[in-house]
């Protein structure tokens, strides 16, 4: 699914974050200026020498693009986990989790639209929030 396709639903997502005050106002500003322009659909791939492999083929001289493997590895860490300790990963992704994420200047993006539309489009019922420090 293209990202310009979790516009509405982001924006929903960006208001609660607002109005519940889960976010720095620098990550909030940053996010609400990007729902603003409107989503646009992203390549995850890129033409590097080094980085992780695009293992579909025909496209083996690709890479995939650091933050979206990033952020994509908090998933995949959890289903590690769980296949490790012979458990499912709904333990990391239910209402009763709390999830903390930092914000680098560079990375609100990642963490604030792309991570969270990459678990609206593997519905996952539990979205993170990336709560600000006081």
């Amino acid at each position: 699914m293209s990202l310009s396709a979790f516009q509405t639903k982001m924006e929903k997502y960006v208001l609660h974050a607002e109005k519940n005050q889960l976010w720095r106002e620098n990550a909030l500003q940053l996010t609400k200026r990007y729902l603003k322009e409107g989503l646009h659909d992203r390549a995850v791939s890129r033409d590097l020498p080094i980085g992780v492999n695009i293992p579909i083929s025909g496209y083996e001289d690709k890479k995939i693009y650091v933050w979206i493997e990033a952020v994509a590895g908090y998933f995949s860490a959890s289903r590690r986990w769980a296949k490790t300790n012979n458990h499912t990963d709904s333990v990391f992704w239910n209402g009763e989790t709390t999830a903390y994420y930092v914000h680098g200047k560079d990375n609100i993006p990642f963490h604030t639209i792309i991570w969270p539309a990459i678990l609206m489009g593997i519905n996952k019922k539990k979205l993170t929030y990336t709560y600000r420090f006081q």
